[in-house]
This record gives C-alpha cells, structure tokens and sequence, in this order.
C-alpha cells in the first residue's frame, strides 16, 4: 500500500509498507515512483525469504514435525478415504522433500522445485495440483494456528490441466448393451445406473430404506467404497432425491422381489453385495465387450445418462443438475453437456434457408 500523504509545509510524500512475518516495514519518499520501486523490491525480496525474520526461523518446526501435529488434528474430522490419501501424499511426495526445512523457512523457490520435481517422477498435471493443494491447505492452518504469519505459496498458480475427453453412449448402444447383459446378474445395477446418473459410491451404498416406490423417489444419501458406509455423499450435501422413470421402477421392483440382500439394493445371486471394484475394473468391461459396443468407463454411465438427458427434447439443465447432484447448473453444462456430432447435424439441419 502506498498512502499520499500531505505534510506542514505542504509538499507531498509518500509512504509505502509491506508486511514481512506479521510485521509493518514502512519507508516513505519524496517521489511515488521511488516509492513503488521499493515496494516492488520489497515484494520480490519476501516472496524469495530474503525478509523473514531470524528469530520465526529459528523458532519455526520443521515440515515434517508441523504436518504430523496437522494431521494428528485433521484426521479426526476427515472422512477414511481423504485420510488415506493425504497420509499417502504427504509420505510420498512432500515429507521427502521437505521434511528437514524449517516451515518458516518455506518459500516459492521450494514450490517450484517441489513441482519441477513430481514432473521428472512423470506425475501428470491433476496429480501435481492434488499434492500442491494439500500443501498450500497445510500452509493455510499454520497461518491459522499462528505458526506462520503468512502462507508462502499463496500465489504459487496451480498447473492447467488438459480437460479430460468425456465418453458416453448413444440410444443405439445403450439398447444393444443392455439387450446383449439382460441375463446377467448385475442387468439391473446397469439398468439403474443408465436411468439415474447415480455415481459408483451412491450405487454402491444404495439400501432398501431409500427406495420410495409409492412415490417413484430414489433417495440419494449415502455412498460406499473401500473404507465402508457412510451417510454422506461425494458432495457431502445431505441428500438429493432422484425420480425413477418407468425402466428403474420396473427394474428395482423386479430385484426387490428377489431381495437378494436384506440392506443393500445391488448384490449377487449368492447375497453377498456388489463389488464395485471388481465390477469396474472387470465385469462391466466384460459386458462392454461381449455386446461390441465403445469402451466406456463405469463412470461415463453418469455422462451418458446426462449427455442423452440434454439431447432429449425439452432437457432440462437445471432440473438434471439437481439430479446429479451439482452445486450449480453451470458444472452441469461444463461437464456434461457434450452433444454426439450426429446429433448436432441434426440440429443444424432443422433449419434450412435459402
């Protein structure tokens, strides 16, 4: 900040001051430009911890003491999976590069090499910004918890990921998909997650409580992997309700008269509940292929539901993002509205002037 200020004997000054370990350095001049020149400096020469104080250095944990007392305190409120990623994060990537340094002595050179470092592993952009991320949220509650007066990375910009290509079905390969699996044991967990949009998790940890067939509602609240049940989803909004059209209806009608499983709605024959590791990784690729239609992942079931939604007459954008349990119809639109080629001929075909 650089503040005019007007003096007795009427001649202009100017007073510049920056903050270095929660402490105001101030200079003032006679001139502005002298006055930014040193601010700017002043800037460059904290940001490279040229300005840090000694006594904060010394006195400062080092990384590896800090994030043990930061996890210790987190983990408590983090859900099983976030835990082991972090833990796993911080053992791999950042305790061995920085487990010596003094947190206040951290700087943005250090972040630099930390990045230039996970490149020469061959780490791929979304996994640098997932270990950069952490870093800086570890950093932000040093600030909070007044180890460091200031996070050091504040302004180190994540890097641009490319956006990920989303795959999806059209009508024909949906009805071949599920013509060619009708007989398999999972025909109904496909089905359910062609017509709702559901993610693997919310499949996963869907159980009879939350099926209403009087009112035709699936109730989203809950969601399953590796750690177990919890009773939250990955947005962690508290439920969202998704209406069953006539094939989900029929479908889950059908499964609850065998009710394979007392609590969970997707389980094999022999009552155990669906594997959905297992399911991703090999028997959805197998129905995939056994009914020659284009490989997708299990989770670009969720796009080709979105994807045929939009294309449909009269989609609605904003009705489907509640659906899928969006935050904002704009993610709805940057995620999912990808319209087949085919598709958008046709629309352009619809008129024709001459």
């Amino acid at each position: 900040m650089i503040i005019n200020k007007k003096n007795k004997s009427r001649s202009t000054s100017y007073r510049a001051k920056v903050y270095v370990d929660g402490r105001q350095i101030a200079k003032t001049f006679t001139r502005k430009r002298d006055a930014e020149l040193w601010k700017q400096k002043m800037v460059v020469d904290r940001e490279r911890g040229e300005l840090k104080l000694e006594a904060q250095k010394k006195s400062s944990p080092t990384f590896l003491e800090f994030q043990e007392q930061w996890f210790n305190t987190k983990s408590i409120e983090l859900a099983p999976r976030s835990s082991e990623n972090y833990r796993s994060i911080l053992d791999i990537h950042l305790n061995p590069f920085l487990k010596n340094i003094k947190i206040g002595n951290i700087n943005m050179i250090d972040g630099h090499k930390l990045i230039s470092l996970l490149k020469s592993k061959g780490k791929n952009p979304k996994g640098i910004n997932m270990v950069l991320v952490l870093l800086k949220g570890i950093l932000n509650d040093a600030v909070k918890w007044e180890i460091l007066p200031i996070n050091p990375l504040r302004n180190l910009s994540p890097l641009k990921v490319p956006p990920r290509s989303i795959n999806f079905w059209m009508p024909e390969d949906i009805e071949k998909f599920l013509s060619v699996n009708r007989l398999s044991e999972l025909y109904e967990l496909w089905v359910t997650a062609l017509n709702t949009g559901m993610r693997k998790g919310e499949l996963a940890g869907l159980c009879w409580d939350k099926i209403d067939f009087k009112n035709k509602l699936i109730h989203v609240s809950r969601s399953r992997d590796r750690t177990g049940l919890r009773e939250a989803t990955k947005t962690r909004s508290s439920f969202r309700y998704i209406p069953m059209n006539k094939s989900c209806e029929e479908t889950l009608k059908s499964l609850y008269q065998q009710k394979r499983h007392s609590n969970f709605v997707f389980a094999y024959r022999n009552g155990a509940p669906v594997d959905f590791q297992h399911v991703r990784e090999r028997e959805f690729r197998k129905a995939i292929l056994q009914a020659d239609v284009p490989l997708i992942r299990f989770h670009d079931m969720r796009a080709t539901f979105a994807a045929n939604v939009c294309m449909a007459p009269g989609g609605d954008l904003y009705a489907l993002s509640k659906i899928l349990g969006h935050s904002n119809v704009d993610m709805t639109v940057k995620r999912y509205a990808h319209l087949h080629n085919d598709f958008l001929k046709k629309v352009a075909s619809s008129v024709n002037f001459s």
